[in-house]
């Protein structure tokens, strides 16, 4: 397995489990880097390439898209795999992330960022 689709399927794997994205971190240790620039240099990468979208201004918010979910070789509409394209889904965790953090500030600007996340996807 090259590393575009390591990382890709070791990101999808930490997704399910906890829905919501790796830091890059989390990625070294589950890919098995010891640098931390290599997998953010690799991110950006996948990012360039159309395989991860993501909001720059927020943490962990990268998404797959429906073009890494062909390549790790999922259908999109199993339940899981489209949990991952399904805008709905990031709008509820994005927004249970800024209750736990008590960040209203950024609840009042989520019709901007979620008008940003629609046009990477769509």
């Amino acid at each position: 397995m090259d590393s575009k689709t390591q990382i890709l399927y070791e990101m999808y794997k930490y997704m399910q489990k906890n829905e919501y994205s790796p830091t890059v971190r989390d990625l070294c240790e589950l890919v098995g880097l010891k640098s931390p620039s290599t997998v953010h240099s690799h991110i950006q990468k996948l990012k360039k390439e159309g395989y991860l979208c993501q909001e720059p201004t927020l943490p962990r918010t990268l998404i797959l898209t429906e073009k890494a979910l062909k390549l790790l070789g999922l259908e999109k509409n199993t339940q899981k795999s489209s949990d991952f394209i399904n805008l709905d889904h990031k709008i509820l965790l994005a927004a249970k992330f800024c209750l736990k953090e008590n960040n209203f500030t950024f609840l009042k600007e989520f019709e901007n960022i979620i008008n940003k996340v629609k046009k990477q996807l769509y």
